[in-house]
């Protein structure tokens, strides 16, 4: 089915979503051909209203003032619009000082300020007051093509900073009016602000067709009496997903945020049976670390270097672990510009070779079937594992600590022969903070806050929380997190040998995946938004970064979890295979989706793996429509299973 093209006063839209076949769409630069050939009605239209509108545009209005085409700004990379195609006189930014002229308040201070934005340089400050209003111009109009009004839902987002935590009893509340030139209230919305940090408004608009929007009023109605607000990338737009998961906001648009409320899930009675429950966990082991095919043999040549490897982490006289230094501690350290004097750049490397030998041993000892080879690989995994434990310290869980979950499951049946399991899961735990995701309250009022207590005060078994509280918590739900952390997270849980215990912590991880980590975040700390992009952590909106990679880790955890007393729910799924749709239709054949950017391409994985997890409720044991977008990514075809895949697929 051919891309369809939808003319309205704007100009051309797309509908964005990808047909039902293996045909794969030919998409230029993220748009529709223009059309050219317009009906001579449509043109005189598109005149009229065009001349009406400038009756009424605000004197001094400049382009700069509003964001371009593309929403989200990267430095001196322009990426593409995620589900919008908006107009430049629908978008504000506040990056303009000349826009400050247009703007207009009835009480309190305007001015654009560095210290928090969602688009670079800058966003609006507004020092208030309750009673007071800020009035924003706008010069559009509402689209009068039947076919829009009837296909997309009129979104309108805004990003509102709050730089204090509001009272708990006391919630700061705005009220968000539309008017037409002459004045006249088109619409009212409640806004409340529960989140210290950005709040993201996104909302849909029940606006006549053809309806002129002259101004836009945020009126402070009660909370503090003295604060200061931010503002940054005010836009009205038609989105482009059609109507089957509209755009909203988690906690904006009613007094008491739903975050509030904690949701977790008991242990099923009907799980009890320890043959069934072993059995069910074994499935999302297999899943998350497939086996590997065993072998005979290694190499004399392999099995000297690992365990010359080995041998360096014991009797080294020049790098950080000579002498009973810890092997591996929380040090995020990088490469220095001068390679050759940077202490950080070697213990940077010293990270990166131990866990990396930590998987190479346990990969080994899984697939060699050679008993004295075997004995040899086993005690090096534990010699190492056990230096791991037994000193202080934690290995960074990414970059230069990839590698030693892997490495440590692998070798999961010897750990619990010498007893050396539950230390290791517990090292697992704290290293990735798994246990502020299963024993924290799941919800994003009050979040855990920082403090500089060490690492071995973190408690790992439920217990009341007095003094410990870590701001981990958040950051698990952030792109970051999700692109790195996801395989290892599971494994700490997964490591264990208590089948109840697995079982109860699936379920809680289950819990903060649905309210937290894949739900849309109220604020910049979360990943998913509720316009559709994806920010990567701290404030930074970085679409191709999650399309690249938090989108592929997102995907692993329902495929993990499909099919199981622990699959996600129905409402989870959904959101999930929209970004999907949003990845099809944008992306490229090489997987691209915004400016020339080499590092963060869109992963065909993510479509394959929502293809083997069927919707919740279905009879089918796949989805049909998202193995027929793996199906249609050709660049997939080299991958060793995409023939045994694709021919269970298409039966």
């Amino acid at each position: 089915m051919p891309q369809r093209s939808i003319t309205g006063l704007f100009g051309n839209m797309r509908d964005g979503l990808p047909p039902q076949t293996n045909a794969r769409p030919r998409i230029k630069g993220g748009r529709a051909k223009k059309e050219r050939n317009l009906p001579l009605n449509m043109l005189n239209y598109r005149l009229v209203m065009i001349l009406l509108s400038l009756l009424w545009m605000p004197a001094g209005w400049n382009a700069r003032y509003c964001l371009p085409d593309r929403i989200g700004k990267l430095g001196d990379l322009q990426s593409r619009g995620i589900i919008f195609f908006p107009k430049r006189d629908r978008l504000l930014d506040f990056d303009d000082p000349g826009i400050l002229r247009l703007l207009r308040s009835n009480g309190g201070r305007l001015d654009l300020n560095a210290s928090y934005w969602l688009t670079p340089p800058s966003s609006l400050r507004w020092d208030t007051r309750p009673g007071s209003s800020l009035f924003l111009p706008l010069h559009t109009l509402v689209d009068k093509d039947r076919k829009i009004a009837r296909k997309y839902p009129l979104i309108l987002s805004l990003g509102i900073f709050l730089e204090q935590p509001p009272p708990a009893d006391d919630s700061p509340q705005l009220n968000l009016y539309l008017r037409d030139p002459k004045g006249n209230a088109i619409l009212e919305h409640p806004i409340w602000l529960h989140r210290q940090g950005w709040n993201m408004l996104a909302v849909s608009l029940d606006i006549p067709q053809g309806t002129p929007l002259a101004e836009a009023e945020l009126r402070y109605r009660h909370g503090p009496q003295q604060l200061s607000l931010y503002f940054d990338n005010f836009l009205i737009y038609w989105a482009n997903i059609g109507n089957q998961l509209p755009p909203h906001s988690r906690g904006m648009t009613s007094p008491r945020s739903p975050f509030a409320s904690q949701k977790r899930y008991p242990l099923d009675p009907t799980l009890r049976n320890q043959t069934g429950l072993a059995a069910i966990i074994e499935k999302i082991r297999r899943r998350v670390i497939p086996p590997l095919p065993p072998i005979q043999k290694l190499p004399p040549q392999r099995i000297a270097h690992l365990l010359s490897e080995t041998k360096y982490f014991f009797h080294h006289r020049q790098g950080p672990f000579a002498f009973g230094k810890p092997p591996i501690y929380y040090h995020r350290a990088v490469p220095g510009d001068n390679r050759t004097d940077s202490s950080s750049y070697f213990i940077y490397q010293d990270h990166s070779r131990f866990c990396q030998l930590i998987r190479e041993l346990g990969r080994a000892w899984e697939a060699v079937r050679d008993p004295a080879q075997k004995e040899k690989l086993g005690e090096a995994v534990l010699d190492l594992l056990r230096l791991a434990v037994t000193t202080s310290g934690v290995p960074n869980p990414w970059y230069n600590g990839r590698g030693l979950a892997e490495g440590a499951f692998r070798a999961r049946n010897l750990l619990v022969k010498e007893g050396l399991n539950e230390g290791v899961r517990r090292l697992l735990m704290n290293q990735y903070g798994s246990n502020t995701i299963l024993y924290l309250p799941h919800h994003w009022e009050d979040p855990p806050q920082p403090e500089e207590l060490h690492w071995s005060t973190r408690p790992v078994n439920p217990a009341p929380f007095t003094k410990w509280r870590k701001c981990e918590f958040l950051w698990h739900s952030t792109a970051d997190s999700l692109n790195t952390e996801g395989q290892s997270l599971m494994i700490s849980i997964l490591i264990g040998s208590d089948i109840q215990r697995i079982s109860a912590d699936l379920f809680q991880l289950k819990s903060w995946l649905e309210n937290i980590a894949l739900n849309d975040a109220p604020y910049t700390n979360g990943t998913l938004k509720p316009d559709g992009s994806w920010f990567h952590h701290h404030g930074n909106r970085f679409d191709n970064y999650g399309w690249g990679g938090a989108w592929r880790g997102a995907t692993e955890y329902v495929y993990w979890l499909s099919a199981t007393p622990f699959a996600l729910n129905k409402e989870t799924h959904q959101r999930i295979k929209r970004m999907a749709r949003i990845h099809f239709a944008f992306m490229d054949s090489t997987g691209y989706v915004g400016p020339a950017d080499n590092q963060n391409v869109v992963g065909s994985q993510g479509f394959r793996n929502l293809a083997l997890a069927p919707v919740p409720g279905s009879t089918l044991t796949y989805d049909p429509e998202m193995a027929a977008f793996w199906l249609a990514f050709s660049r997939d075809k080299s991958l060793r299973y995409f023939k045994r895949d694709a021919e269970f697929f298409r039966k």
